[in-house]
């Protein structure tokens, strides 16, 4: 989908440590490491995922522009915009996923583990499914 495919592996370089922390307790487990990270620390890698999807629309815009630039500073606007352009799969559940990441970084109101891995999932999806991340 990208024209520049330095731009792509820095995508995939960031969807992958949100990956890694998204699956820490697991890699816990591996590890021989029995305290389990407390469910509020699923948050960062949420954080991330939505920061790599803005990534991504940015990008987009940049070789494909669809949005009018006073539309382009607010994931909420890229993701609507990008609607023409994309075949989202869930962007209901994405969308949600901005909201609860919003309400995290402007009131400070945490996500709980169970919807975090969701939205991660549901992001995670719509990259796969546009060939962004492997």
């Amino acid at each position: 989908m990208f024209k520049d495919a330095e731009k792509l592996k820095q995508l995939n370089r960031q969807w992958a440590t949100v990956v890694l922390l998204s699956n820490w307790s697991a890699g816990a487990a591996v590890a021989g490491l029995s305290d389990q990270p407390a469910d509020e620390l699923y948050n960062l890698p949420l954080f991330l995922a939505y920061g790599a999807l803005g990534d991504f629309l940015i990008q987009l815009n940049i070789e494909q522009p669809y949005m009018p630039k006073d539309a382009r500073n607010q994931l909420g606007n890229r993701m609507r915009y990008s609607r023409e352009l994309l075949n989202w799969r869930d962007f209901d559940l994405v969308e949600e996923g901005r909201k609860a990441r919003n309400e995290l970084t402007h009131e400070g109101r945490l996500v709980s583990k169970q919807r975090c891995l969701q939205y991660i999932e549901g992001i995670e999806s719509e990259l796969r499914a546009w060939d962004v991340v492997k």
